[in-house]
């Protein structure tokens, strides 16, 4: 009998501290709101995504007016991250509305689980009417769908036309990494003084290692979370950028202040990078305007995808306790990241890519751009549809970032083996993580 009646007292215990979880961990709570509802949001992100918001808001009082939007613009990823640290092991100073890095989704989502609120089927239609490629990032382990996307950085190939032209390369011919490889010889050959390629040696470009294991459909981590950083996709994408330095095709920009300096020079000829800094070009570099064209990326073989990942960041709606603000933050996300007109002005105003589909159903987007000229708006949906899938992201995506770079620093300057470097690194992140390698 005591036997029986502590069972139940056990169970009974095991139900209440399950429903409290399941209290605290689902705690998505709506309301219904319109015109006359009155409050306020608080909405962080950073640089021209805060500005892009904050034009937004204009919009989105025309249908609730009574309700005050604070967009606080963080001078980057880092610092917006360090904050929303500090408020959440405080449990204060909440925001309503963030702008989080892909590659941060898992490390803060995974670890500050109730704080954020599950999208999935608040937003009508969402998989058919987002760029497919962050779908399958969008989601936890447990399946809560925790961001919705914010941006994507397509990766493709910058290069200068008219130096192109005056080497005598022809950029249809470039279709494989080897065809880059040789394009850029025979410029080297022509235009001594020029380069075929420019990135910073020192520290900065191992996004380019990961672009190119994703267009072999490959990423830092298997679909199970395993660590991919040695594949043979990975030794390919290594010895790739070990030929640019040793065929001589590459030139050291040094740094990020280094790179712009090479784009307004003869000093290099092409540079593959997130198509972002387009907008960057147009801000830092305008008297090269018509002079610098946008195509697809050189493939490692024909068949692989085209374009790849070079960043991205997503939206998430944080769980506050309070219902109106919820709502009114998923509102607001809505008007300004799901509507054609505020995504049209993310793109023509502030240089961000448009994830909300029907965006490119309008013909206000093709447009010509006035700095890369005809088409450039065309291979945008192009690109789109061709982006990988094989992104993963994972709690110690961080980290490996930080480790690759290590990694392509003795690949680069320390002409290191990239498979025995990569097979090293490999091993040092299951060392200090105790996640295993893929086989």
């Amino acid at each position: 009998m005591q036997i029986k009646k502590l069972y139940t007292i056990i169970t009974i215990i095991f139900l209440v501290i399950s429903c409290s979880k399941t209290s605290k961990d689902n705690s998505d709570v709506w309301a219904e709101i319109d015109e006359n509802t009155e409050t306020s949001i608080e909405v962080w992100s950073w640089n021209t995504a805060a500005q892009h918001l904050q034009a937004t808001v204009e919009s989105f009082n025309k249908k609730y007016p009574k309700i005050k939007v604070n967009v606080t613009e963080f001078g980057g990823p880092p610092t917006l991250k360090q904050k929303l640290y500090v408020s959440f092991g405080a449990k204060s100073d909440l925001p309503n509305l963030i702008h989080i890095e892909d590659a941060d989704i898992p490390l803060i989502t995974e670890n500050y689980h109730e704080y954020f609120l599950d999208l999935k089927n608040k937003i009508n239609n969402w998989s058919n009417i987002v760029v497919p490629s962050k779908i399958p990032t969008s989601f936890d382990s447990t399946g809560k769908q925790v961001v919705s996307p914010a941006g994507i950085a397509i990766a493709v190939l910058f290069y200068r036309e008219d130096l192109y032209k005056k080497a005598g390369i022809n950029i249809e011919d470039i279709v494989t990494w080897e065809d880059f490889i040789n394009a850029g010889k025979k410029l080297q050959s022509r235009l001594p003084n020029t380069k075929m390629i420019g990135m910073p040696f020192p520290r900065g470009f191992a996004p380019l290692i990961r672009a190119v294991m994703l267009q072999q459909n490959k990423d830092y981590f298997t679909k199970d979370g395993k660590i991919a950083i040695a594949s043979k996709e990975a030794i390919y994408a290594g010895n790739l950028i070990k030929r640019f330095v040793l065929e001589d095709i590459a030139f050291d920009t040094t740094d990020w202040t280094g790179t712009i300096r090479a784009v307004k020079t003869d000093d290099i000829a092409s540079i593959p990078y997130g198509i972002w800094w387009g907008g960057t070009l147009k801000d830092q570099a305008p008297e090269m305007k018509g002079k610098w064209k946008v195509t697809y990326l050189p493939v490692p073989k024909v068949g692989d995808a085209k374009t790849s990942i070079w960043g991205g960041a997503s939206t998430a709606v944080i769980n506050v306790g309070d219902a109106v603000k919820q709502t009114a933050a998923l509102e607001f996300l809505k008007n300004a990241m799901l509507t054609v007109e505020n995504q049209l002005l993310a793109y023509k105003s502030y240089g961000l890519i448009p994830t909300y589909l029907p965006t490119y159903d309008d013909g206000k987007f093709y447009e010509e751009d006035p700095y890369f000229g005809k088409g450039f708006n065309e291979l945008i949906p192009e690109l789109l549809k061709l982006m990988p899938t094989a992104a993963k992201y994972t709690e110690i995506f961080p980290d490996t970032q930080t480790y690759m770079e290590s990694a392509y620093q003795a690949i680069v300057n320390e002409k290191a083996d990239p498979e025995q470097i990569l097979k090293y690194t490999a091993q040092q992140l299951k060392n200090s993580t105790g996640v295993d390698i893929a086989e």
